[in-house]
C-alpha cells in the first residue's frame, strides 16, 4: 500500500526513517549472502564417487583425462570440507567476508588452472558464477523494493 503525504515534514521524517534502516538491512543481506556462499562451497566439495574408482581411473590426470565431471570435488576423507572457514574483516571501512579452506592440499585441488599433473576442477569459476548470479538477483530485488517504497 502506498502512503500519501500532505505535509512535507512528515514525508521527510518518513524518508529519514527509511534511510536509517538501510545499513542494518545491507549488513543482514551481506551475512545472508556469505552463508549461502558457504553452503555452495560445501556442496561443491562433497562429491560421492567411491575412492576405489578414483584411485583406479585417475580421472583428473592431465595425461589421461576422462569424461568424469570435475565438480563436485570428491570427499575422500572430508578434510577439505571440514576445513572450510568463514571470516569477517574490515578493509577501508567496509566489512568483507572471506570464505577459505585450511586443508594443506586445498591450494592444489582448488587451483584455477590446475597443477602440472592435474586438470583444473573449475571450483573458483563456479563459485564466482553462483555468487555473481545471487548478487545480481539481490540487487534487482532491492531495486524493485525501492521503486515500490518510493
Amino acid at each position: 500500500m502506498t502512503r500519501s503525504f500532505t505535509d512535507p515534514h512528515a514525508w521527510a521524517r518518513h524518508k529519514k526513517a527509511q534511510l536509517r534502516k538501510i545499513p542494518r538491512s545491507v549488513r543482514a543481506e551481506d551475512e545472508r549472502q556469505a552463508e549461502l556462499a558457504k553452503k555452495d562451497a560445501l556442496m561443491l566439495v562433497s562429491g560421492t564417487v567411491p575412492r576405489e574408482v578414483i584411485n583406479r581411473t585417475r580421472p583428473f590426470s592431465r595425461r589421461r583425462p576422462s569424461g568424469m565431471r570435475r565438480l563436485p570435488i570428491n570427499a575422500h576423507s572430508n578434510r577439505l570440507r571440514n576445513s572450510l572457514r568463514k571470516m569477517s574483516r574490515t578493509v577501508g571501512g567496509r566489512r568483507v567476508k572471506d570464505i577459505f579452506f585450511t586443508a594443506p592440499y586445498a591450494p592444489f585441488i582448488l587451483a584455477r588452472g590446475g597443477t602440472r599433473t592435474m586438470v583444473a576442477r573449475g571450483y573458483m569459476a563456479e563459485m564466482n558464477r553462483r555468487i555473481r548470479r545471487r548478487r545480481l538477483a539481490a540487487l534487482a530485488q532491492a531495486q524493485r523494493r525501492a521503486l515500490v517504497a518510493a
